[in-house]
């Protein structure tokens, strides 16, 4: 309970006191909120930028490519642009998917300490 935890103390007057736990010399520090929030940013703008390229240059040239060459597809341009969308993130997750299983292969075994099984 909050009395018998050591971050706590209770005074004479039996009113519970909040004293400041301090870090042990040898235990480590926590990390910062804005270090730790961007630690893996990198990795993951190099995971995403090259499926992110892809999708938007297959989707781009194909609405272009089919509003150019149909008429049909010029008129249902909503159509046009929802098939090169679904066709370009297809291409995109050729290059997604390795990438997000090499990273969650590194994550599992960073935390089960790096033990293969």
């Amino acid at each position: 309970t909050r009395l018998q935890s050591d971050a706590y103390t209770v005074s004479p007057a039996r009113a519970p006191v909040l004293r400041r736990r301090r870090p042990a010399p040898d235990e480590p520090a926590r990390p910062r909120l804005m270090t730790g929030l961007y630690t893996g940013l990198p990795a993951n703008v190099l995971k995403e930028a090259p499926d992110a390229a892809v999708f938007l240059m297959v989707s781009e040239e194909l609405s272009r490519t089919l509003a150019y060459s149909s008429p049909w597809f010029a008129s249902h341009l909503t159509l046009t642009l929802m098939l090169s969308g679904a066709v370009g993130d297809a291409a995109g997750s050729v290059l997604r998917l390795p990438a997000e299983v090499l990273c969650k292969r590194l994550q599992t075994a960073s935390g089960a300490g790096g033990e293969e099984g």
